[in-house]
């Protein structure tokens, strides 16, 4: 029979010993956050102030590194970061952004200490609309990190409030995934549009689109909002549709959606929260409403068409909905947040981060937990951290298991050049292995050319007038046609 409990701390402290550590801190609005990384959750107080974006990375001991409302990114000592305030989120409602997973952390592939912020700048002016990042480097400011690079625009037009992040089938590289409103027109035959980056040692490539899914009318702001969440195992995705959830097959290789499925039959109120289970087997789904409620979607792991749904818990007093989820170790974590955001009411309800167990069983066996971890002074409004799975490797046996980007036709020749000092901060040396005729292009992470030349032998090139950042180096032997590229920082 299921059971609905108010404090199971003895299930919290049985982790599983391959926990992924990058993930093991949530900081989430209002001040609070949870670290996972002792065998058991501690919160903290955090510098973090939000409503529904928030994105949290810790390293691979499980140590916090930074985390961001799109907004602000303030370091492990809860202090903003150097040049890191004005960062352009959209939606700004006076207590933080009120785009669902307005903003997400990857680190930049094969070079240490550097990471991408992604954030969706959208608003109500069209014009504005789109997709911007900013780049910290953490080897800065004595270890607490700096944003070196602020509101690059990577994406100019209008997208829903959905964001998520999955690992390249080659382990390696990155696919970001938004969601382009259907005001955005690239196809005639559907009305929303997959927009698709791989984020790569040689910079960010990219858009790549795909219009595949629902066809039917937008309802704003309802099938606008709401989670994007990719299986732990990177080979599904689901998303929240008003009173619908999409359910896909995805390709780790091509970054490309199949097998859509749309599960209906929910009431007539919008579904926002989504979380696959540790398995992918179960997917939970919430509807904010004056009684939040939260529904279990088994899935027939080859066939999608057969599915079955049960609601599993109600919020038990009026006023109160269910906000966001995220998959830890094999338990789901979600808020129940009061319905007036700006107000300061607090309860049990909204001072602790509820917990689903055992969420791979039927929904009879479901244990809700909704005093799981108790944040004591802070609270939780609608945000979790949004989290991709950062320890996911290669999909073995697949055309892309390899650690080359599927997308380059040019593997790198092995000790070709000699590119030092690296970082440097005045002058830059290429010095080629054997003599020849060589081309050299040198190029920011957006793509922007800084540099050409030709040379055959050790080449020196003045690099102090360059920006602080990381540059992809590509040099071509004329004769025989192959590349070689190679990433470069210009420290200041």
């Amino acid at each position: 029979m299921r059971r609905i409990i108010a404090t199971v701390w003895s299930v919290l402290c049985t982790f599983c010993v391959f926990a992924q550590l990058e993930n093991s801190n949530f900081v989430l609005p209002d001040s609070t956050g949870i670290n996972f990384s002792s065998g058991s959750p501690e919160p903290f107080i955090s510098g973090m102030f939000g409503y529904e974006s928030a994105a949290s990375i810790s390293d691979s001991l499980g140590n916090l590194l930074f985390y961001t409302n799109g907004e602000i990114v303030w370091n492990k000592n809860h202090e903003s970061m150097p040049n890191g305030t004005g960062l352009d989120i959209g939606l700004n409602s006076g207590i933080g952004s009120s785009i669902t997973q307005g903003v997400i952390i990857i680190p930049m592939p094969e070079i240490k200490n550097y990471y991408y912020i992604f954030y969706i700048q959208k608003q109500y002016d069209p014009d504005v609309e789109g997709l911007k990042y900013s780049i910290v480097n953490m080897s800065l400011d004595g270890g607490l990190g700096d944003v070196t690079e602020k509101n690059i625009v990577l994406f100019d037009k209008p997208l829903t409030e959905k964001m998520q992040a999955v690992k390249h089938g080659n382990g390696k590289d990155w696919w970001l995934l938004v969601h382009a409103k259907p005001d955005y027109e690239v196809s005639e035959d559907s009305t929303f549009a997959f927009v698709r980056f791989l984020i790569t040692s040689d910079g960010i490539l990219g858009p790549y689109f795909q219009t595949y899914g629902p066809v039917d009318s937008y309802l704003v702001p309802y099938d606008g909002w709401g989670e994007m969440i990719i299986s732990e195992q990177g080979d599904k995705l689901a998303y929240t549709r008003y009173n619908r959830l999409d359910i896909y097959d995805f390709d780790r290789c091509t970054g490309l959606l199949s097998n859509w499925n749309e599960v209906s039959g929910f009431p007539e109120i919008s579904l926002y929260g989504c979380s696959f289970s540790k398995t992918g087997n179960k997917i939970y789904v919430s509807q904010i409403s004056s009684k939040g409620t939260l529904f279990q979607v088994s899935i027939n792991i080859s066939d999608t068409v057969n599915y079955t749904f049960n609601e599993i818990f109600k919020v038990p007093i009026n006023n109160y909905s269910i906000g966001q989820h995220q998959l830890y170790d094999d338990r789901i974590y979600f808020t129940i947040v009061y319905s007036v955001i700006s107000s300061n009411i607090t309860s049990i309800f909204n001072q602790s981060i509820s917990l689903i167990t055992i969420a791979d069983s039927s929904f009879e066996s479901i244990i809700i937990d909704t005093n799981a971890i108790y944040l004591e002074d802070s609270r939780v409004i609608a945000a979790l951290p949004n989290l991709p799975n950062y320890s996911l490797g290669a999909h073995e046996g697949s055309e892309c298991d390899t650690l080359s980007t599927a997308i380059s036709d040019n593997p790198k020749p092995a000790l070709s050049f000699s590119i030092y000092p690296n970082p440097a901060s005045s002058v830059l040396h290429i010095e080629p292995v054997a003599q020849g005729n060589n081309t050299v292009i040198i190029s920011q992470v957006n793509g922007s050319i800084c540099y050409t030349g030709s040379f055959t032998g050790t080449l020196q090139i003045p690099v102090a007038h360059f920006a602080a950042g990381v540059y992809s180096i590509s040099i071509m032997n004329t004769e025989t046609g192959v590349w070689y590229t190679e990433k470069w920082v210009k420290m200041l």
